[in-house]
């Protein structure tokens, strides 16, 4: 009983406020609005200044003064005069005259202007007075709270009124849960990011790119089955439009041991032009075949990346190939090529191994040679003096 008779109250005075306005503050008012729609911004700045002071000397009441000033506040609005449509907002909102949705109108028009100024604790003084003022808070204005705290780099405080706007809603806005997204993720909230974007194609549909941003989450929290099958899911979809794309499906097979798979890709997609043939891509080629046991076909591939790259490395590649093949004479003379070449990583590995294929010819003077020269490298040194040994 004592609520209802509160309420009751609160009723009461609030239909006390004498909102009405003379003819003349009307008259004015509408030709004011008129000047508005044709852009005529300072004659209508000038019309409502004059009423001002008019209104000030006839000692208007205050409800008549403060609808004057929030018009002020539209015409400085529309005039790009940001500060003083604050001031003017600022001023009409004092007293708290105009109905309850009105007075939180102002609070978020202030705010915004702040927040279109980059002022953003300004901006939240007047988002938290709304917050006090109503308990029935529109989930855009928790968005634009959330903006302000994200700027203020808190994202805790952006997650929360996020959460909250969404949860607001039957229908959140796609670029809502993009907001929340970007927030988990850049607090390296990498869990609840793959929840976010799993809800995103639930909602919104498996487009390339909420496809590619969840493969790679699932990389970044190491479930490499679930990256592959979502990536699987973009190639089969059509999605394949970068070079960028079919490398990182070709690495993901390969580094799942499907690399079979990853080579017929990378194949296809040179031969149909949807990829160049440059060093990244040949060199995931060879190396896809290689690990498939298509020994013939890498060697293939590892040549064309030879004559871009002229690499001791890749040399060291087809001679190691060659070496698998038993074919000793072509694996020496392309481990001679990587000895003789100025980049090689690895030069006791490849000293080793050509001295193991002048073995395998029954060259002990050579192989004895080479295997020499890889003691005197750390990690090819103690199996060289176990094959010095053998050879004894």
């Amino acid at each position: 009983m004592r609520v209802l008779l509160i309420i009751f109250i609160i009723v009461l005075l609030e239909s006390k406020v004498d909102r009405s306005i003379s003819h003349k503050t009307y008259d004015t008012l509408t030709l004011v609005q008129k000047l508005l729609s044709k852009k005529h911004n300072q004659d209508a700045l000038t019309k409502l200044q004059n009423l001002q002071i008019q209104l000030k000397q006839a000692r208007a009441k205050q409800y008549e003064m403060v609808f004057v000033q929030r018009m002020l506040g539209f015409v400085y609005l529309n005039m790009d005069d940001y500060d003083m449509a604050i001031v003017s907002f600022d001023n009409a909102l004092r007293g708290e005259l105009f109905t309850h949705k009105d007075n939180l109108n102002l609070m978020t028009n202030i705010a915004g202007l702040y927040m279109s100024q980059d002022k953003y604790d300004k901006a939240l003084i007047y988002y938290n007075r709304y917050l006090n003022s109503t308990k029935e808070y529109k989930p855009s204005i928790l968005i634009l709270i959330a903006t302000a705290y994200n700027q203020k780099n808190n994202r805790q405080k952006a997650i929360r009124y996020v959460k909250h706007a969404i949860s607001l809603t039957k229908t959140p806005k796609l670029s809502w849960y993009e907001m929340l997204l970007g927030l988990y993720y850049s607090i390296s909230d990498y869990p609840n990011s793959i929840k976010i974007q799993e809800l995103i194609i639930e909602k919104f549909g498996a487009k390339k790119s909420y496809l590619m941003t969840l493969s790679a989450l699932y990389q970044l929290t190491k479930k490499p089955k679930k990256a592959l099958s979502t990536l699987e899911i973009a190639y089969d979809m059509g999605y394949f439009d970068k070079e960028d794309d079919y490398i990182r499906l070709g690495y993901l097979w390969l580094n799942n041991a499907t690399p079979y798979k990853s080579a017929l890709m990378l194949q296809n997609a040179i031969d149909k032009d949807k990829i160049s043939s440059n060093k990244t891509t040949l060199r995931l080629l060879a190396d896809s075949y290689l690990n498939a046991r298509e020994l013939l076909k890498a060697l293939k591939t590892y040549k064309q990346l030879a004559k871009l790259t002229n690499s001791g490395d890749i040399y060291t590649q087809i001679a190691q190939t060659y070496l698998e093949l038993e074919n000793y004479h072509e694996a020496i003379e392309y481990f001679t090529k990587a000895i003789k070449s100025e980049n090689i990583k690895n030069l006791g590995g490849a000293y080793l191994l050509r001295g193991i294929a002048y073995y395998n010819i029954q060259n002990f003077t050579k192989a004895r040679a080479n295997f020499i020269k890889a003691r005197n490298y750390q990690k090819t040194k103690q199996i060289a003096i176990e094959w010095l040994k053998y050879q004894n």
